[in-house]
């Protein structure tokens, strides 16, 4: 039932299948790599490992896993706000020129830059990079009063 080939012909004995071909044992010249970088970045070093988020598992006290956690969730707002921001800047020709000029710093400009901003108030993404704004404040401020009160 399991191991036959019933019906299908006689079943073939190990010995006569033919040798398969062996390719030749290759010597493959062993090079210790270290850190290798590529050709741009020889100059630059890897990026540290960071130290591992203190958990109360690990025995650190309220204050520090809180601490914590509330670097991890602005790291992770700060990345998203950047995701949000380079799709906009891809779709929306009104919010290129809006970056352009906020970059160059012009206070003649400050009129076209308001014009901008009302007319990308409708846009969604550039509703949710204003929310992303506002929960990237909150959370710096209240990582502020944290770092203030350990002082």
């Amino acid at each position: 039932m399991f191991g036959g080939w019933k019906g299908k012909g006689p079943v073939v004995p190990e010995t006569a299948k033919p040798e398969w071909p062996r390719l030749p044992d290759l010597q493959v010249e062993a090079r210790p790599v270290r850190h290798q970088l590529p050709p741009h970045m020889a100059g630059a070093r890897p990026p540290p490992i960071p130290p591992p988020r203190p958990t109360a598992a690990s025995g650190a006290n309220e204050a520090e896993v809180l601490r914590a956690a509330e670097e991890e969730l602005l790291a992770k707002i700060s990345s998203f706000r950047s995701a949000v921001a380079d799709a906009l800047y891809e779709v929306s020709n009104d919010y290129r020129i809006l970056c352009n000029l906020a970059h160059a710093n012009l206070s003649s400009c400050d009129g076209l830059m308001a014009e901008l901003r009302e007319r990308l108030a409708s846009d969604t993404h550039y509703q949710v990079l204003a929310r992303l704004d506002e929960a990237h404040a909150l959370t710096a401020r209240r990582l502020d009063r944290s770092s203030k009160a350990k002082s």
